[in-house]
């Protein structure tokens, strides 16, 4: 994977924007770009975000009219976000606690929690919870009975297979599992939240769960230096088309619990160094592109990645995961975009074996099998003979 060389955002908008999420002095922007900067923060779900920086400027007409139109978009991310942390409350106090179940809460929520103190700010489209495999096999036939739906992605494909059949295949080819609590708020259940498995060792994670309080609500949620290398994961594997995953960067890197020595330990747990690195110099590439400073030489992941982010701030760049799933991609075109993730994912890997698990992984039934030739639980092994003769297909 290799970009061509950084250059600063054109658009004063874009520029406004980046300048509000990593802190930087401010000037009030010109009055015909405010409708851009607006596109621009609901586009990136940061206009609670954008909202709150500019409140340094109040006091000019071009401010004052901006944070008004700002406004709207605020609360409906505020009030997403607040429906999102009801919607966790519901599952821990009804289900995951009467059943003894460990989990985190990571991104999203568990970061406003913890490390802003206040949720809404920052907007969220789900709620994210990571639990044990067995976990889940016993939480899913809840929820179901409870009102929550599985997503037309994670619906039973036939009548023939049974629903507990169902409900454990789902768990055994997909790493999460997506419902719909009875209020409408979209939850992921994890299993894994990496490909290689490794990383990220569910377990582990789990056992190493710190609280975030929020009011009255204490969530669990990993660790700074767990939380900060995930992200760097996520975030990258994503191509930083969304600009609220690069404020989770500069508001981890400036609260005082981030140790970059902790850090970079735990990125060498986790065979993800060289990606933390350049992570960890983004915000600073950002900064001096937005400064018009020459181009730090040496660490070409970090210029890649510090592209991919300036590219996606526009919205008229469509992001990378709506280009992969749309149903008018061309076959050719989604294995090309995937190709392209996967050399990512790659080339993110410190370790071979690492690396070598990416190909398993690649090999390994999926979700996608199971829908389109559903079988019964028993015969579910018959996925690994079509799993790669259904790959071949697809491409012609």
């Amino acid at each position: 994977m290799s970009l061509a060389a950084v250059s600063p955002p054109g658009n004063p908008a874009t520029s406004f924007v980046l300048r509000c999420l990593l802190d930087m002095p401010l000037s009030p922007p010109a009055t015909e770009i405010s409708d851009s900067i607006v596109d621009l923060a609901r586009h990136h779900m940061i206009a609670g975000l954008v909202l709150e920086r500019i409140a340094s400027l109040k006091g000019t007409p071009r401010t004052d009219d901006l944070a008004e139109k700002l406004r709207k978009p605020a609360q409906r991310t505020a009030t997403k976000s607040l429906r999102i942390l009801d919607a966790w409350n519901r599952l821990y106090v009804d289900h995951l606690k009467p059943s003894g179940l460990r989990h985190l809460v990571v991104k999203g929520i568990a970061l406003d929690s913890r490390y802003r103190g206040s949720i809404g700010a920052r907007g969220c489209r789900d709620l994210d919870v990571l639990l044990s495999l067995r976990d889940i096999d016993v939480l899913l036939p809840q929820l179901l009975e409870d009102g929550y739906n599985l997503t037309t992605t994670f619906s039973r494909p036939s009548d023939r297979v049974s629903l507990s059949d169902h409900m454990r295949i789902l768990t055994r080819l997909s790493p999460e599992v997506e419902v719909v609590s009875p209020q409408g708020v979209l939850i992921e259940l994890h299993s894994s939240l990496d490909l290689s498995g490794t990383a990220f060792p569910t377990d582990q994670w789990l056992g190493r769960a710190v609280q975030a309080s929020i009011g009255s609500l204490s969530i669990p949620t990993p660790p700074t230096a767990d939380h900060f290398v995930y992200l760097c994961y996520h975030h990258s594997r994503h191509e930083w088309s969304r600009l609220h995953w690069l404020s989770d960067l500069h508001l981890l890197m400036t609260h005082p619990s981030f140790d970059p020595e902790e850090v970079r330990a735990q990125a060498r747990v986790a065979g993800l160094s060289r990606l933390v690195t350049a992570c960890m110099e983004l915000p600073d590439r950002i900064r001096d592109s937005l400064e018009n400073q020459p181009e730090v030489p040496g660490n070409s992941m970090a210029r890649d990645l510090t592209a991919l982010c300036l590219n996606y701030a526009r919205p008229a760049i469509t992001p990378p995961e709506q280009g992969r799933l749309s149903a008018t991609t061309p076959p050719l075109e989604r294995f090309k975009s995937l190709s392209w993730i996967f050399c990512l994912d790659w080339r993110i890997r410190d370790r071979r074996r690492d690396r070598l698990r990416l190909i398993m992984n690649a090999l390994r039934p999926k979700l996608a099998d199971y829908q389109t030739w559903p079988l019964a639980l028993a015969w579910t092994p018959i996925y690994w003979i079509y799993r790669p003769i259904r790959f071949v297909l697809r491409l012609f």
